[in-house]
């Protein structure tokens, strides 16, 4: 499990589980946030209407680009087998 923030504002650590990282990635599938960076708000905000813990909209980006960069990274390595 990973953390994104310290709880040093007095809340607990976010721990990203499977079913938490899935729903990440369709909801960038779907919305595609890059495109505009308002989009990782109201991402945030659907994401925890539905899973409960508070997610802000920083935390869900940086775990959807941690999730791309590992993908690409093992993407890589298996090419060059």
């Amino acid at each position: 499990m990973a953390s994104t923030r310290n709880g040093s504002n007095g809340t607990a650590p976010i721990r990203f589980i499977i079913h938490i990282d899935l729903e990440v990635l369709a909801y960038v599938r779907n919305l595609n946030p890059f495109k505009d960076p308002m989009e990782w708000t109201g991402m945030a905000s659907k994401m925890e209407e539905l899973l409960q813990p508070p997610f802000t909209a920083r935390a869900v980006r940086d775990r959807a680009v941690l999730l791309l960069e590992q993908y690409a990274s093992a993407d890589r390595t298996n090419l060059r087998r």
